[in-house]
């Protein structure tokens, strides 16, 4: 086993002063890199220039200076030393799939802060640190053009709106890649819902590209226009509302559901599936023809509505999405004498609940386990645990659905010979 260099652990950023002014992020941030993504370069690999001039303060991106066709590499050899320090063998780790021709303009979300100063309210990035000045950046190079063109245009709509001063939070615009098309979601203290109508309506008339805006008020969505945003997926026609999760590069997305198929295929058996985490049911619905019964559990009730509408958009309204938490509906089903061959566990960045876990290390029969993640530091510990309960790590697929910036999608197959 080779032994991959770890990076030294950032220094803690030190209290920020009253006057939030004289932070120097620039310098943080350049300590951060130093630290924690250059370790990692060889000598065949030369810095460029970042395209974005907003790169050395915001805190969106890391890699900017590494060209794209390096960036797999590099990050191939950060997980390999995350997984070396959990003390997890990391020369099964594949290499990393990428798009290098989508390595920018492919990111269909985005949050931008909103602060108040000048009488005007303003949206931007927040800085490297969380503290300093917003960057107001008028082009983010990993966004979606259609994500650009709406935050100009909600700019323009919203800066002398009095009744959000120092009340609007954020604002988030999500994109659809295959429509073209924008929906916003407000996020604020403000609680008179009909701000938000006129504004949407207002920015409407900046560009035709958005079609929604939404406002969250004691749980309800209160939209104007739409807020359901549809996007294929191979064979697939999969909507999303602005408020639920879903990937958020679509170039990629592909490539991820080929991954998560190659581990499936060698299964033993392919009698059952379970989809847990499963969201709008991407891969509840991706993966339904291999299986003789499949079933979602997820606990955001705004996904399993969708879920449950794309299964029957799709052709497939029999499969079963239930609303509930995953520990508490495997253990029904397991009451009811279903017992799942395979499981596909796609959790929050926070990694497995040790329920959840715990009640994958009573299962017997033992399913192959698929996991996919966008934090590979909680899935190193889900792993362990794992582990611990007898499951053998069996292959490892970084997939680059995050270019430019530190962050990647791993997906792990691990099995267990207990019956």
């Amino acid at each position: 086993m080779s032994t991959v260099r770890t990076s030294p652990t950032m220094p803690k950023i030190k209290p920020a002063p009253a006057d939030a002014d004289v932070i120097n992020v620039e310098e943080l941030k350049t300590q951060y890199i130093n630290t924690q993504i250059n370790p990692y370069l060889t000598d065949n690999i030369k810095l460029v220039k970042p395209p974005c001039s907003h790169f050395s303060k915001c805190g969106g991106c890391q890699l900017q200076h590494i060209p794209v066709e390096h960036q797999p590499f590099v990050k191939k050899r950060m997980l390999e030393a995350i997984f070396n320090q959990a003390t997890i063998d990391p020369s099964i780790i594949e290499d990393t799939r990428s798009l290098t021709e989508h390595a920018f303009n492919y990111r269909n979300k985005a949050d931008f802060t909103s602060k108040t100063f000048d009488d005007q309210i303003h949206l931007g990035f927040t800085p490297y640190g969380g503290r300093g000045q917003l960057i107001e950046a008028d082009q983010c190079p990993i966004l979606m053009p259609v994500i650009n063109e709406t935050l100009t245009a909600v700019r323009k709509t919203i800066t002398n709106v009095k009744e959000l001063a120092r009340k609007l939070v954020s604002v988030t615009i999500r994109a659809s890649q295959v429509n073209n098309e924008s929906f916003i979601l407000y996020h604020s203290k403000y609680k008179e819902e009909n701000i938000y109508g006129e504004i949407t309506k207002a920015t409407q008339k900046q560009t035709d590209k958005l079609k929604g805006g939404t406002f969250i008020k004691k749980r309800r969505e209160h939209t104007i226009g739409s807020s359901v945003i549809t996007e294929d997926i191979g064979s697939l026609k999969l909507s999303y509302t602005v408020r639920t999760f879903f990937q958020a590069n679509i170039y990629m997305l592909e490539n991820l559901c080929n991954a998560v198929e190659e581990l499936i295929t060698p299964c033993k058996q392919k009698e059952v599936l379970l989809d847990i985490y499963c969201g709008v049911g991407l891969f509840a619905l991706k993966f339904g023809s291999l299986f003789s019964e499949v079933y979602g559990i997820e606990s955001t009730p705004a996904s399993i509505k969708m879920a449950i509408k794309n299964g029957i958009d799709n052709g497939m309204p029999s499969i079963p999405f239930y609303r509930d938490t995953a520990e508490e509906r495997l253990a029904q089903l397991l009451r009811t004498g279903i017992y799942p061959d395979v499981i596909i566990l796609d959790p929050p960045r926070s990694g497995l609940h040790k329920n959840v876990i715990a009640s994958l290390a009573g299962l017997k029969p033992s399913p192959d386990l698929i996991l996919v993640s966008c934090n590979p530091h909680s899935l190193v510990l889900n792993i362990k645990d794992l582990q611990k309960a007898g499951y053998i790590l069996e292959r490892i697929i970084p997939i680059d659905m995050f270019p430019q910036t530190e962050h990647l999608e791993v997906v792990a197959k691990m099995t267990r010979n207990v019956s």
